[in-house]
């Protein structure tokens, strides 16, 4: 939420809209289906066009049969937590160099 504090004025200055959010999709962090990520949205403020869409799993549940991921239930498969490999400051960065990638984009 501060690098949204801090690049929206910046963004606004090149008519854009930005859009930092936390999204979290199921209840329980340890169910099949659960993922939380950080996502970015820029959109051209004139004419509403979404110009970019980032984002960064922070955590997810999925269900895996000897590594390899199911849709269903079968017997012996398992829900498999998996937390990013990154520490939340390399995950800052990440995502302010990609803001300051967009930012120096020719017109």
């Amino acid at each position: 939420m501060k690098l949204e504090q801090i690049y929206t004025p910046l963004f606004q200055k090149q008519n854009l809209d930005l859009f930092v959010k936390f999204e979290v999709t199921n209840g329980d962090h340890f169910d099949e289906g659960y993922e939380s990520v950080v996502i970015i949205f820029i959109n051209d403020d004139i004419e509403g066009d979404m110009l970019d869409f980032y984002n960064v799993v922070v955590w997810k549940c999925s269900r895996t049969f000897l590594g390899i991921p199911l849709s269903e239930k079968i017997f012996g498969s398992k829900v498999i937590g998996e937390l990013v490999d990154e520490s939340l400051s390399n995950i800052k960065v990440e995502l302010e160099t990609h803001l300051d990638d967009f930012l120096e984009l020719p017109d």
